[in-house]
């Protein structure tokens, strides 16, 4: 999974990565800085349930910026400094996302109605 996100990680200002399930449990996680909780100790739940619906949101936070992608597999939160281009951010996530529908196994279109000896 590590290898999914090393292209976000490596944009300049990018501190970490969380994704969630839809269901708030923590999938992935890659920080660059050392956090004073563990992600996967907090209850992520009532932030999925806010941002079920919602396919991208962007958050500035005191000194950093916080940028959420809906996925297949969950949501992609990516934790950056305050002038980060979020662009670039934006256009990796949106690489990243096929990925992740692989992944977690999402329909594979047309070519599902045929099994494979």
């Amino acid at each position: 999974m590590k290898k999914l996100f090393k292209d976000i990680l490596a944009i300049d200002g990018v501190t970490g990565i969380l994704l969630f399930s839809h269901q708030g449990r923590v999938i992935f996680q890659e920080l660059v800085l050392p956090c004073k909780e563990n992600p996967e100790q907090r209850d992520w739940r009532s932030l999925t349930t806010v941002i079920k619906n919602v396919s991208e949101a962007d958050f500035i936070y005191e000194n950093s910026r916080i940028y959420i992608k809906n996925s297949a597999a969950g949501h992609i939160m990516v934790l950056m400094e305050l002038f980060t281009p979020v662009a670039m951010v934006r256009l990796s996530c949106d690489m990243v996302v096929p990925a992740l529908k692989k992944k977690a196994g999402g329909s594979k279109g047309f070519m599902n109605f045929f099994k494979w000896k």
